[in-house]
């Protein structure tokens, strides 16, 4: 059999190269496209279902099962402690003051049971000396809000410290009050934290009110806190003006007065009068002119 001469032989190869090259093409799959398959399989896999909510008797709220659980386990782990809350009993209007508030655990050697001091009867010590570590670090939070000569002053409370506690301080609308948000602390992080607030009041008067609110904070799978054991105390405020805060209350009364139609009139003839006052009496200083000669 005869073949024909090829004088090109490149044209042989070139049905080849193309074959190939259809057939990779037909089995390939772009990177990215894998990407996104394998990024979707995932994102299914992340989306699972919300947990159901039950009603949690820790917090009367509806929680889930893990949290409800996490808050019991937070709550028979409280200790007895005591707290301090004095803020100045006189204030002076739009002077700004500093408003503490401090807790503190008691030894765990006069610990009892949820969150309670223990007895003489359940503890190794006898009741003076348990009475005398709830006066010692009574007076110890005392000092972290006062000055150490005041301590002794300040009223106190026993109360139930969980790990995280919570204080707000709100007022009167005549109080300025920052911060205004609630503020939590760690006692594990800090075992003797101090509460601080700047109050400013803007009106005098003789009664005036601080509440302040404290009790136990459990932060959720979520983050948010959940508020608890909630103590609720009152001051009474006198808030007074001092001499400055009097001089200008004159001058704005003086400026009110004037620039009103009834003190603008009442201001214009009071300055006539003088007026007329001062030539009256110019007049009658000045000495009389002699009589020309004839």
């Amino acid at each position: 059999m005869a073949f024909a001469r090829v004088s090109n032989p490149s044209l042989l190869i070139l049905p080849l190269l193309l074959a190939g090259c259809t057939s990779n093409n037909e089995s390939y799959v772009p990177e990215n496209s894998m990407k996104s398959a394998s990024a979707a399989e995932n994102s299914g896999e992340a989306a699972a279902p919300p947990q159901p909510r039950v009603p949690c008797a820790v917090t009367g709220t509806r929680e889930t099962a893990a949290d409800c659980a996490e808050f019991a386990r937070n709550i028979t782990s409280v200790k007895a402690g005591v707290d301090a809350f004095q803020p100045e009993q006189v204030m002076v209007r739009d002077q700004q003051t500093t408003v503490r508030y401090s807790v503190s655990a008691l030894p765990d050697a006069i610990q009892g049971e949820n969150g309670e001091i223990a007895t003489a009867s359940d503890s190794s010590t006898n009741n003076a000396e348990i009475a005398r570590e709830v006066a010692e670090t009574a007076n110890m939070v005392a000092g972290q809000i006062v000055p150490d000569r005041e301590a002794g002053q300040v009223e106190t409370h026993v109360v139930k410290l969980g790990q995280r506690m919570f204080a707000c301080l709100s007022g009167d609308p005549s109080f300025t009050i920052g911060p205004a948000q609630c503020q939590v602390f760690n006692l594990v992080e800090t075992p003797n934290p101090v509460w601080i607030w700047q109050v400013t009041p803007t009106k005098a008067g003789p009664s005036f009110k601080l509440y302040l609110r404290s009790g136990i904070a459990l932060e959720g799978s979520d983050g948010s806190i959940r508020r608890i054991g909630r103590y609720s105390t009152t001051r009474e405020i006198k808030v007074t003006v001092s001499a400055i805060g009097r001089f200008q209350d004159f001058l704005g009364t003086i400026t009110a007065w004037v620039q009103s139609p009834t003190g603008a009139i009442a201001a214009v003839t009071a300055l006539l009068g003088a007026i007329a006052a001062l030539v009256a009496a110019y007049r009658k200083l000045r000495p009389a002119t002699p009589p020309k000669a004839p």
